[in-house]
């Protein structure tokens, strides 16, 4: 388990993505936090002590980081008021604002983490088959289940909302995902003469090779070669490439008739078809089942992986690694 300290930045090294010499500061909860160039706000949180990053949506268990690339819900917070941000790839800013969600009076310390202890008394949908008679009772609760349960609060203000940009693409060929095989078919595709879309739902390219230190011999082209540099030399071939249009940070949310692609990316809602769609998405690693295996300081090898060596930032003290066969 990682200790509640601040822990000092690892040595550097080429497939860290921090530049020590420019320095960040942004609020977290009125207090400000030092972090560099590059880091996220769930790096530099954890670098800076940080452990519980949320709580469950129902009996708000503290949960910490645990995958590291935005595809849980354990470290969503609310970044100058946009709620249910993903910490892990939101990178920092200056000046930006971090808060909490879901817990009172904070994180650590939530009075509402008691509902916890009565689990063995609310099943699932229990508020559905209790409170539903008679009728004015569910009245009187469904505004404080709604106030108990949930992640973020959205701002009703009508003066501060957000207007969605739409966009029609088309393209012959789209390719979803930007590791090391999306990146490869992309660079195939275009050589080949087709006009090529690559969406990618994280910040940079290049996938789990972007925190591989190991040497690769068996990858074409690249005998010896660091999984981190192979990382970078596929991802700069592809950005150079006049053949591929690249859509960093964007989620493809569905695939429907026609080869049609929705896409979410910023403020844009974007709409592409294409001729041939390439899915490279990888593996997801997925955490083990046993008791407690949602707390902090419980994460995904590769969170630890991501946290070492592309951030500088030590996991923990002391570890104790589960693996199957």
């Amino acid at each position: 388990m990682p200790d509640s300290q601040q822990n000092p930045r690892l040595d550097p090294h080429p497939a860290q993505i921090i530049d020590r010499s420019r320095a960040v500061v942004f609020d977290y909860e009125g207090k400000p936090v030092q972090a560099y160039e590059g880091d996220t706000v769930a790096s530099a949180l954890y670098a800076a002590g940080t452990r519980t990053f949320g709580r469950s949506f129902k009996y708000h268990r503290p949960r910490g980081l645990l995958c590291g690339a935005g595809r849980c819900p354990n470290c969503l917070m609310t970044v100058d008021g946009v709620p249910n941000v993903r910490s892990c790839t939101e990178k920092v800013r200056s000046g930006m604002q971090v808060r909490h969600q879901n817990a009172w009076p904070s994180l650590d310390l939530d009075f509402l983490s008691l509902l916890d202890n009565l689990g063995r008394f609310m099943p699932v949908g229990f508020y559905y088959k209790v409170f539903h008679r008679p009728r004015f009772l569910w009245k009187l609760v469904q505004p404080i289940i709604r106030r108990i349960g949930g992640l973020g609060v959205l701002d009703t203000d009508p003066g501060e909302h957000t207007h969605y940009r739409h966009k029609n693409l088309h393209t012959q060929v789209a390719v979803v995902g930007g590791g090391p095989a999306g990146l490869s078919a992309a660079l195939a595709a275009a050589e080949a003469g087709a006009r090529v879309a690559l969406i990618d739902e994280q910040p940079s390219l290049g996938g789990h090779l972007r925190f591989d230190t190991a040497t690769h011999g068996d990858i074409e082209g690249y005998d010896d070669t660091p999984g981190h540099e192979i990382a970078a030399r596929l991802a700069e071939s592809v950005r150079s490439s006049d053949g591929v249009r690249v859509l960093s940070d964007a989620a493809v949310f569905g695939l429907y008739g026609g080869n049609e692609l929705g896409i979410t990316s910023s403020d844009h809602l974007i709409k592409l078809r294409a001729d041939r769609v390439i899915v490279a998405t990888g593996s997801y690693e997925e955490p083990l089942v046993f008791e407690k295996n949602d707390l902090p300081g419980v994460m995904l090898a590769s969170a630890a992986q991501r946290l070492t060596r592309l951030y500088g930032v030590m996991p923990g003290r002391n570890a104790v690694v589960v693996t199957g066969t």
